[in-house]
């Protein structure tokens, strides 16, 4: 494993998690169903997003040039 994907990886699961915390508790709470479906989309499109992202990021990485230094 690339050691530079180790942060954005840490970092996405990290957020995941956080956002499901989010939404598990909207969901045990006593409120309409309507916002408890509301908040689970929101929370699902969330965690999505930012799984996209961290693939994308990582096939920067693969493709990055060993040393991009000497572009500059």
């Amino acid at each position: 494993m690339d050691t530079r994907l180790i942060t954005p990886a840490l970092f996405s699961l990290l957020f995941v998690l956080l956002i499901g915390g989010y939404a598990a508790v909207f969901i045990l709470v006593d409120i309409p169903l309507v916002v408890k479906v509301a908040v689970g989309a929101v929370a699902l499109a969330l965690a999505a997003t930012m799984i996209y992202v961290l693939n994308q990021r990582r096939v920067e990485l693969r493709q990055e040039d060993k040393d991009d230094l000497g572009k500059y």
